[in-house]
């Protein structure tokens, strides 16, 4: 006789529903512009240029690019602004 996993038993039970996609990272802000660059090549790996990084170890990273940033948002504000700019594209 097998025995469910406490856990395995409880996740069996949820549901998850993808209702879109979405991403910010440091090749693009959307899926289009991320899947172009990653097609193309193109890594989002480069220098730290946000701060003086000569007392670390590392001095390269994957910098997210804020360029639709507003200056009084938050990336959080950043998130939500593009979704809700995505779901109005959508609208019939």
């Amino acid at each position: 006789m097998t025995i469910p996993h406490p856990r395995r038993a409880v996740a069996d039970n949820r549901r998850v529903v993808a209702t879109g996609l979405g991403t910010l990272n440091p090749l693009g802000n959307d899926p289009t512009t991320t899947w172009a660059a990653i097609r193309a090549g193109r890594s989002g790996i480069g220098p730290i240029t946000l701060f003086d990084a000569a007392d670390y170890e590392t001095r390269i990273a994957g910098a997210v690019s804020y360029t639709h940033l507003r200056a009084h948002e938050t990336v959080l504000d950043l998130v939500c602004r593009l979704l809700l700019e995505k779901k109005q594209e959508h609208k019939p």
